[in-house]
């Protein structure tokens, strides 16, 4: 049974296997598997997940899948395969194990290889993000290499009118991300608000552009004024209130994240 709705989901998650892949052959089967599919059906028993030049052609179980003649075939019998892991609100190249101040190319690959390694194939860098992560965006990633796409929203917008703010936003448009992103917050009164009237001209000049907005936010008053003013993500959780039904009746009537 070909499984093709479910190719953009279903990756591999045995990259040390890369280099042995399609040596004599453009197919590669991986048998013998459990599978996870991500369509919410039961677990696949003595799976098959066919690869044709590092794609998936099909997903099943070993009596429906056809492995075609002279295919590399490898046997991973007591493995688990399902869709690689999502990190929605991570930060990319700046830290080697706990220390910052490393951004650079060569450490932007080595975490993205680090999330592989652990199952997560796709990463939401929500800022902070420079020059060195653009040729390593998804739109712009075709290498055949183990690690993990990489979205961008760049330089964490900032500003205490809407015409400094608005300078970030060019900057970020010109070197080309993914999305925008801003920070509403007073690190526990320790520091200054974006006033409201900054975040609104941030949002509606992202939109203009064509970028959703993910906003850092800390109190349930300022997440509901910024989703009317049209903030397409919450990026963290309210932490001063318990939230309440208004809340939740605006994120439902926005569909915000």
């Amino acid at each position: 049974m070909n499984y093709f709705r479910f190719i953009p989901a279903l990756v591999l998650l045995l990259y040390s296997c890369q280099n042995q892949i399609a040596e004599h052959s453009s197919f590669t089967a991986f048998t013998g598997a459990t599978i996870i599919d991500g369509s919410g059906a039961d677990p696949i028993q003595n799976g098959v997940l066919l690869l044709q030049y590092g794609r998936i052609l099909a997903v099943g179980r070993s009596a429906e899948v056809e492995i075609p003649k002279g295919a590399s075939i490898q046997d991973i019998s007591g493995k688990f395969i399902m869709p690689g892991i999502i990190n929605g609100h991570g930060h990319v190249g700046d830290v080697k194990g706990i220390e910052g101040g490393h951004y650079s190319t060569e450490n932007l690959k080595d975490n993205l290889s680090v999330y592989a390694g652990y199952g997560i194939t796709t990463v939401v860098s929500l800022g902070g993000d420079q020059k060195e992560a653009v040729p390593l965006r998804a739109l712009n990633d075709t290498l055949p290499v183990p690690r993990a796409r990489l979205y961008i929203a760049g330089e964490v917008i900032s500003g205490q009118t809407p015409e400094e703010a608005l300078e970030v936003v060019n900057r970020n448009h010109e070197m080309g991300v993914d999305f925008m992103k801003i920070r509403v917050d007073d690190n526990l009164g320790t520091g200054s608000k974006m006033p409201e009237e900054v975040y609104q001209a941030v949002i509606r000049r992202s939109h203009e552009l064509g970028y959703p907005i993910a906003t850092h936010m800390y109190y349930l008053e300022d997440a509901k004024k910024l989703l009317e003013a049209g903030s397409d993500l919450l990026a963290h959780s309210i932490r001063d209130l318990s939230v309440d039904e208004a809340l939740i009746s605006l994120i439902k009537a926005e569909k915000v994240g």
